[in-house]
């Protein structure tokens, strides 16, 4: 490992991958040039630690009576403090009991880690009794960080190509989001911000494309950015600015190849039941009026009309409640109520076009119209078209006009996730089809340069 002077690189270009690859993962010692990433794995009222043996798990930051290290510890959450309970190596158990400013430091020598629950971690944990709980952050280098990472966020058996581009675009997401806030944690080891599951997702493949990218990150105007991805975008991703508060440069809408995902098309049904029951206030769903959608076609807002009111949902709201996808979705609402009559579409078919009127309006369907679709069988290919597919339409229509009081609701979609930056699925249709990581990140995040990741970084204010 080599720090250079000035820019603390902690690798010095790709001729000491092997290097890299051997130190990061072997039990060595990190070097200190290395960022750190504290990482929220949970919060509960009781966590349960024990030992990689044959190192015990050194303790510090408590009261100078309590013992400094044991081979298990059962932290409760008890009312204002914690009740530790610390067994040795002969088994003999110690009860402590802390209070609710104590953050306590947990470490082994072993550079395996501890383990949590049923999950082995490096690097160290801190616990922190909260309003709800004990709050357990793991403070990890971030390159063993991104190893498990990788593996959480991509199947392992992807192209090396696509677990780089995840590779970078994670530690991209890490490094910015750090130290972003006053909390005392950077991210969550969740979809809220990146799937962390310890040494458990550590595998080769997963290691390979940390190491061969080391220190890699995406810079825009000299500046880290907020390299946010997500599963897959339906054909077309988002720009920033329709899905959140703040329109970022290279955070713009591109076409995708996310053909193979499973996600790429999807329909789900809802019945005049189940409608009832997510729609309270309307007392269930007689119509429902698309009031806006972004130019790639995903919904920012409906109006929902029950029998004697109505309301607004913003999108995201809209695919909470229903437990959607994406919002790249086509509504339609049924005079009848099928069970067997809806449409499973195939992630290579175009969405069958439901209504063809331009105008914003409320959706729904005639029975003659259900009656002509037919059930497409989802097929299994991995052929790679030679372009994307146009992404899905947003229906706009005129009012729908039916004798059931309750029809049930048709959603056919594209697409799994919020659909900005970098599509996961379409990382691995660009190296299919020969792209490299360089190649999949610039497509996905325009006008960015790909860097060794610098400490001046840190002290510019993030784009």
């Amino acid at each position: 490992m080599l720090a250079l002077p000035l820019l603390s690189i902690w690798l010095a270009g790709l001729g000491l991958v092997n290097t890299a690859l051997a130190l990061s993962f072997s039990g060595l010692p990190y070097t200190t040039t290395e960022p750190v990433v504290r990482v929220l794995l949970g919060e509960s009222s009781v966590q349960s630690f024990r030992s990689y043996k044959p190192e015990p798990i050194r303790l510090s930051g408590g009261p100078l009576w309590l013992p400094k290290r044991a081979w298990k510890i059962r932290a409760l959450a008890v009312q204002n403090g914690i009740v530790l309970e610390l067994e040795d190596a002969d088994g003999y158990l110690t009860r402590a009991r802390l209070n609710r400013s104590v953050a306590l430091r947990l470490r082994c020598d072993n550079q395996q880690g501890i383990w949590l629950g049923k999950q082995l971690y490096r690097g160290e944990f801190y616990l922190q009794r909260s309003s709800t709980g004990i709050q357990v952050v793991n403070h990890v280098p971030v390159e063993a960080y991104l190893a498990s990472v990788v593996g959480g966020e991509m199947p392992l058996n992807w192209p090396l190509a696509a677990l780089q581009a995840q590779a970078i675009a994670a530690r991209t997401y890490a490094l910015y989001h750090r130290d972003a806030d006053a909390s005392h944690y950077d991210v969550k080891a969740t979809i809220a911000s990146q799937i962390y599951k310890g040494v458990k997702t550590e595998a080769l493949s997963a290691q390979k494309a940390v190491a061969t990218t080391k220190s890699l990150v995406l810079v825009h105007s000299g500046r880290l950015i907020n390299a946010v991805f997500h599963s897959s975008s339906g054909g077309r991703t988002e720009t920033s600015g329709q899905v959140w508060s703040r329109e970022l440069p290279y955070l713009i809408s591109v076409l995708d190849h996310d053909q193979h995902s499973p996600m790429h098309r999807w329909s789900a049904l809802f019945s005049a039941e189940r409608m009832q029951k997510l729609f309270r206030e309307t007392a269930g769903l007689k119509s429902i009026e698309v009031l806006e959608a972004s130019p790639s076609g995903r919904i920012r807002s409906v109006r929902v009309y029950g029998k004697y009111s109505s309301f607004i949902l913003s999108g995201r709201k809209l695919r909470q409640r229903l437990g959607l996808k994406s919002t790249l979705v086509s509504l339609n609402l049924l005079s009848n109520n099928p069970s067997s009559k809806w449409v499973k579409l195939s992630q290579h078919h175009k969405p069958v076009p439901l209504l063809t009127s331009p105008q914003f309006g409320k959706v729904g369907m005639s029975s003659s119209q259900e009656e002509k679709r037919k059930n497409v069988r989802r097929r299994q290919s991995w052929h790679i078209p030679a372009s994307p597919p146009l992404p899905l339409s947003i229906l706009r229509s005129t009012p729908l006009s039916t004798n059931k009081a309750h029809p049930a609701l048709l959603i056919t979609g594209g697409g799994h996730g919020h659909g900005v930056g970098m599509s996961q699925w379409g990382a691995y249709g660009l190296a299919m089809r020969g792209a490299n990581f360089r190649q999949i990140l610039r497509h996905y995040y325009r006008g960015v340069e790909i860097i060794p990741y610098q400490n001046s970084l840190d002290s510019l204010p993030a784009l």
